[in-house]
């Protein structure tokens, strides 16, 4: 869990709560990874807030709407079958 992302607001999915679709992720390496974005994240949103502060831009909130889709959500979505 970061500073700013956490790991269920990447896994987060109205689809799949529509279809009733378990998007957590089954394999060590992809929460792994999941839990690495949410640390890069933090550091763009710590960078990003920085320079809207400088710049006078107000609010830097940063929204992510699809961290992670497992197989089953991406088809639902009909998302890139290449999709890593």
């Amino acid at each position: 869990m970061g500073k700013y992302f956490t790991f269920n607001e990447l896994i987060k999915s109205d689809t799949a709560r529509k279809y009733n679709i378990n998007n957590y992720p089954q394999e060590e390496a992809t929460i792994n990874n999941i839990n690495i974005s949410c640390e890069k994240l933090d550091m763009i949103r710590e960078e990003w807030s920085k320079y809207c502060q400088s710049y006078n831009l107000g609010n830097p909130a940063l929204i992510i709407n699809s961290g992670y889709r497992c197989e089953k959500l991406n088809r639902a979505v009909n998302g890139s079958k290449t999709s890593e």
